[in-house]
């Protein structure tokens, strides 16, 4: 069949039905479209093509079928039978087999052959590394100086407070690039440097973990000792308690708001918050043993918060409906004596930098404190705070097993108090084996110095003490790992005391041993 076409119209007409498909599909979304007919599927790429829509359900006809159905429905409607076929989506990865692949990827790239794209560029290293180094040292410079260099700000910016972060950003950049190139670089070299260098950083990871308890303690004190507010390059304004508007030029941008509104019994003095109570200093000296050596820590107490500890009630302090573990709880957590007890913790972890032998300066340290035999005589056991045992030198069991409590549990254990029907002892978190009945936690006795973990001594009033009527969850923390040494050591007093009073020269040699390691003092009866 011939055609007609209109040689300058804005249409052309075609007889061929085919042909006029085509020229409709081109004319309405461009140049090409995947056209399928009955007899057949003809390919074009179609800019915007023309779907099946999604309620029309084929399962169950032939594809033909399907197609030659819509051109009949297109010519019934009046326009061109004409249908274009979305093609398949991609299926979408996800799930494990994603990861899977992105790992192996990663993998693939970090173990990947040497390439000219991949290499160690010694002059742009060596210039990043000598340029981060500088501002490094430059930095700290300023952060130690930063005080006298914001003593002149500009309108209302902190001259030495901009410049600190500018230099530690432009450190950071610095040192981010000298990585990449260590990473390029790795990438680059031979697999057996490869290997050499993951076997040099996997035994550094181990040696790490190793010593986590020295590593880490110490990042955390050195983070804990950074002045953010040396960082802040605003000044701002605020007015205090008593109304007077004073600049903030100084500190940590976390005390603001305590200088805002500090906590009762608190002042504001030099930006921070000082305890009211901070009056009369007595110097005071506290003795303790470990592995058989006699060592002292002094340690600077004040009158004034004794005496406000002294004032508070002992018995009404929490809520009538509170329980008697609600009330310890919060004797041993009091605001005012807190600040200074971890001052002590302080004072203790200065002596030694592993966990457990602070533990054991600290249980030492308590025990050596004398009982408060005064106090039982009269009856007068008013249950005093763990600051005032301190200040007084002196407690009766409960008193002392809550001053313990609170060093075992800022210096990091978990804690608990073994109640008695007339005793109290505390519990620290240790390997099951080693604990009081196979509660997880060891046995310590307060009232003078013992061997950790032994609980078959008899005390004043109570006698043997049998097992704990409850116990007081105080602290979940570590756990007391090295404490073996106690548990044998225990077992081997306990032994040598069935003996009698007779002992051959080779026990006697070990009584006297035990006796000097833990500075037992024999003619103390408790």
């Amino acid at each position: 069949m011939g055609s007609r076409r209109h040689s300058g119209g804005r249409y052309d007409f075609v007889d061929d039905p085919d042909e006029r498909e085509k020229r409709l599909l081109n004319k309405k979304f461009g140049k090409s479209a995947r056209i399928s007919s009955g007899s057949g599927t003809k390919k074009r790429s179609a800019s915007k093509p023309i779907y099946i829509s999604p309620e029309d359900n084929y399962e169950d006809i032939s594809r033909n079928a399907q197609i030659e159905e819509k051109r009949q429905e297109a010519r019934r409607q009046g326009k061109p039978d004409y249908w274009v076929e979305k093609a398949p989506p991609k299926r979408k990865i996800t799930g494990i087999t994603q990861k899977a692949r992105k790992a192996f990827r990663q993998l693939k790239w970090w173990l990947g052959s040497n390439t000219s794209n991949y290499r160690f560029r010694t002059y742009s290293a060596l210039k990043n590394l000598i340029g981060f180094v500088a501002l490094l040292i430059l930095t700290l410079t300023v952060y130690a100086n930063v005080e006298s260099l914001n003593e002149k700000p500009f309108l209302f910016l902190r001259i030495g407070s901009i410049a600190l972060v500018a230099l530690t950003i432009g450190s950071i950049i610095l040192l981010k690039r000298f990585y990449v190139n260590l990473k390029y670089g790795y990438k680059g070299s031979r697999n057996a440097i490869k290997l050499l260098l993951f076997l040099a950083l996997f035994m550094l990871a181990i040696g790490v973990y190793a010593n986590q308890d020295t590593v880490f303690p110490t990042l955390k004190e050195k983070y804990e000792n950074i002045n953010l507010g040396k960082f802040n390059p605003l000044i701002f304004t605020y007015k205090t308690v008593s109304g007077k508007a004073e600049e903030v030029t100084g500190g940590a941008l976390g005390k603001i708001e305590n200088i805002l509104n500090c906590p009762e019994g608190y002042e504001l003095v030099d930006e921070d918050c000082i305890s009211l109570y901070i009056t009369n200093p007595v110097e005071k000296e506290f003795e303790y043993v470990v592995d058989g050596k006699l060592d002292k820590i002094n340690f600077e107490l004040y009158g004034g918060i004794n005496d406000y500890l002294a004032g508070k009630p002992k018995f009404y302090y929490c809520p009538p409906d509170c329980s008697q573990e609600d009330f310890e709880l919060k004797v041993i957590s009091e605001p005012q004596q807190s600040e200074q007890l971890d001052k002590l913790v302080e004072l203790i972890q200065s002596k030694e930098s592993e966990s457990d032998e602070q533990a054991r300066i600290a249980i030492s340290l308590v025990q050596k404190i004398d009982y408060d035999w005064g106090a039982l005589e009269t009856g007068t056991l008013t249950g005093r705070y763990p600051y005032e045992v301190l200040f007084d030198e002196r407690g009766v069991c409960g008193e002392k097993a809550k001053l313990l409590a609170y060093l075992l549990k800022e210096i990091g254990y978990g804690v608990v108090l073994f109640n008695y029907s007339d005793h109290q002892a505390v519990g620290v978190k240790c390997p099951k084996q080693y604990s009081l009945n196979g509660s997880g936690y060891c046995f310590i006795e307060t009232t003078r110095p013992t061997i950790p973990t032994n609980d078959k001594e008899n005390y004043v009033l109570s006698g043997p003490l049998g097992n704990p009527t409850s116990i007081t969850l105080v602290n979940e923390g570590d756990s007391f790992e090295s404490i073996k040494k106690e548990y044998e050591d225990a077992k081997e007093w306990n032994k040598i005391r069935e003996m009698g009073f007779v002992l051959s020269q080779t026990q006697y040699n070990r009584w006297t041993s035990l006796v000097n390691k833990y500075g037992i003092e024999i003619d103390k009866v408790i």
